[in-house]
């Protein structure tokens, strides 16, 4: 399998959460491998607690911090539309992440989820609110960008010229 060198991901986010809810949104890359199946390669979460809102990720690296990570700059701001730009690099399993301000980030090269699985395949944005009214988000502007990627749009077929199906 083969995968990209960086993976940049930019988002427009706006996001209410009141003092009754303690969860919001949650944006994932899942990944495929060819020896684990699939799992989880970047979480990037809304803070899983009433009146609360930074941003975390989840650490899946390191032994002894493992889980989700906070650093306690890393806020998302309630009721505003807000730009938000996730790097991953999936041979080093690291991550740094912007909000707003594009030069600036709110995590530098923090660990990522799994070391298993390293080939995003799917982009998720789950709400994860806890009552109907309490926790909504809106996003817009989506734009996944793969450095080093490769080109599937023609067949290829080299060494598999004489399988039959």
């Amino acid at each position: 399998m083969l995968s990209g060198s960086k993976y940049q991901l930019d988002f427009w986010l706006n996001a209410h959460k009141d003092a009754t809810s303690d969860r919001n949104w949650r944006v994932e890359l899942v990944g495929q491998s060819a020896d684990t199946g699939s799992g989880t390669v970047l979480s990037y979460i809304s803070d899983r607690a009433t009146n609360r809102f930074n941003v975390m990720y989840y650490n899946g690296v390191s032994p002894g911090t493992l889980g989700y990570q906070s650093n306690g700059v890393a806020m998302w701001l309630n009721d505003t539309w807000q730009h938000h730009r996730i790097v991953f690099d999936p041979n080093g399993l690291k991550m740094t992440s912007y909000i707003d301000d594009m030069t600036t980030p709110v995590y530098t090269n923090v660990n990522s989820y799994t070391p298993q699985v390293n080939l995003p395949v799917l982009l998720q944005f789950v709400n994860e609110a806890t009552n109907a009214n309490g926790a909504y988000f809106a996003i817009d502007d989506v734009v996944l960008t793969v450095e080093d990627s490769h080109d599937l749009s023609t067949t290829f077929r080299e060494g598999f010229e004489n399988c039959r199906a």
